[in-house]
């Protein structure tokens, strides 16, 4: 219906790890299972079970491999098809 006026760019919700004090003075972690990279990346625990499900580093993870596959099959024609699919099919997963 929109043809080529409409442009789609997901967006996902990490947040710096080293602004919000979970990157130590040694370079450690300090915010236990939310971050990835020693601290550097992170994201809240969806559950907000710290111990049990998935964290919040599971979700960082998660975000970086669905921003690289919306580079590789999305980003040049704002659609991504590829990308759909594969968001489609980790919610039944």
């Amino acid at each position: 219906a929109l043809g080529k006026r409409a442009y789609f760019t997901p967006q996902m919700y990490i947040y710096d790890g080293i602004r919000s004090g979970c990157q130590g003075i040694d370079g450690e972690n300090d915010c236990y299972n939310l971050c990835t990279n020693n601290g550097r990346y992170c994201a809240t625990d969806p559950d907000n079970d710290l111990d049990r499900g998935i964290s919040g580093a599971d979700v960082v993870q998660e975000s970086l491999r669905r921003m690289c596959i919306w580079e590789k099959y999305g980003a040049d024609d704002g659609v991504g098809e590829q990308w759909w699919d594969y968001v489609n099919e980790f919610l039944f997963r």
